[in-house]
């Protein structure tokens, strides 16, 4: 599965928010290899994501997002969502482009309705339409088709979900059936770098030496990371559960659950959720990895040199997105449309996001990334003029 479009509205921190995952034409001497649809080299996507910007621009809610999108989708559990409606009393809805299954670009329309008056649960509406993607498509092409079956009379798939439970069942299907919809969700397993859910992950490392290669991945990093631990082994007592060792501690990894971790640096313990995504991209083990923030207590070279073994290992019709607060990858040999900057303001009381691609306010390839960062072309550096009202109370004390 790849993400090529998403749209927000009145969910979490997103208004009227649009990102998109495409880009329109082929890069000469670039860095990143295969950055199409497999066997569809027209059909261009960004395979690698690099989503900047300062504190509650959307970051981690993005991920937060596509999380509880997919969970949706797949298992019709709609209740992280509905959680997610920022104002009540409004309809709030997203809009999903991605292929799937079959080369078929499709798009999936969800509404949740407002509840003005709270009488009731919310209804969750899910439409979908696709088509299918030819060798000569583009995305812009193949998107095109879609906007033209959206004028038609509606014949796309609906979800509503009623009041029978807290959020409720019921499906009816006029189009792309939903099970088939659903299988491209389920059949996804997307890794997201929240500490619980991704040390979660480790259970999939189950087949032929897989689990030597993933203790191999977690020693090298985690020694790379704090030298003075010494080993990390798999445990021959405890199932399903590795040993590392410091002097006289063995703080175990168990069941996905890292215990005694107040033994390790925080750092060191985000080593742990890394090494699994790094694991799981050798392995191809999934389509959509979102690794956010997993680096503030960490070296900027050694975050620069796992970003470029993460970009190198991905596999086809995969997509890496990294949230990250560090300006040193501005100077790594990715292109620039690899680059989103992520802005909020405040418009009628409303927080508006934007998604500015480096790509589209960069046109020159050898304009320097982080000059055009420093200088603030992407709109995206914090407004600090509040700060000298500090500066002045310290001067007056």
């Amino acid at each position: 599965m790849v993400i090529m479009r998403f749209i927000a509205d009145n969910f979490l921190c997103f208004n009227d928010f649009c990102i998109d995952f495409s880009y329109p034409k082929k890069i000469v001497g670039s860095a990143l290899e295969e950055e199409h649809i497999a066997g569809m080299p027209n059909f261009r996507y960004k395979k690698i994501n690099i989503i900047m910007g300062s504190n509650a621009t959307g970051k981690t809610a993005l991920g937060r997002m596509f999380e509880a999108v997919f969970d949706f989708i797949a298992a019709g559990n709609g209740s992280s969502l509905v959680k997610m409606v920022d104002d009540p009393s409004r309809t709030a809805y997203f809009v999903l482009d991605y292929v799937g299954s079959g080369n078929r670009l499709v798009r999936i329309h969800c509404t949740c309705d407002a509840r003005r008056d709270g009488s009731r649960a919310p209804m969750l509406y899910l439409s979908n339409c696709y088509t299918t993607i030819s060798v000569r498509d583009s995305y812009e092409s193949a998107a095109r088709r879609l906007n033209i079956d959206l004028q038609k009379p509606f014949r796309g798939a609906f979800f509503c979900m009623e009041s029978a439970s807290p959020y409720g069942e019921g499906i009816r299907n006029f189009s792309l059936n939903i099970d088939e919809v659903r299988k491209d969700f389920k059949e996804l397993t997307m890794f997201f770098t929240s500490a619980s859910a991704s040390l979660m992950k480790m259970d999939l490392f189950d087949g032929p030496g897989e689990r030597e290669k993933f203790r191999t991945i977690l020693r090298a990093l985690l020694i790379t990371l704090d030298p003075s631990i010494e080993d990390v082994v798999v445990s021959k007592e405890l199932a399903d559960s590795y040993l590392i060792r410091r002097g006289r501690d063995e703080i175990i990894i168990q069941s996905g659950k890292l215990l005694s971790k107040e033994k390790l640096s925080t750092g060191t313990t985000d080593g742990v959720s890394i090494a699994v995504a790094l694991a799981m991209i050798l392995m191809r083990k999934s389509d959509i990895f979102y690794i956010d923030e997993k680096f503030p207590f960490i070296q900027s070279d050694i975050e620069k040199r796992i970003l470029g073994m993460m970009s190198f290992h991905l596999g086809p019709d995969s997509q890496l997105f990294f949230t990250t607060h560090n300006t040193d990858v501005l100077d790594m040999n990715f292109p620039k449309h690899s680059f989103i900057f992520l802005k909020k303001r405040i418009v009628d009381k409303k927080a508006i996001i934007t998604a500015l691609s480096a790509g589209d306010v960069i046109k020159n390839k050898n304009k320097n990334l982080r000059m055009s960062f420093e200088n603030d072309e992407f709109d995206s550096l914090p407004d600090e003029d509040l700060l000298d009202e500090i500066d002045s109370l310290m001067e007056e004390s």
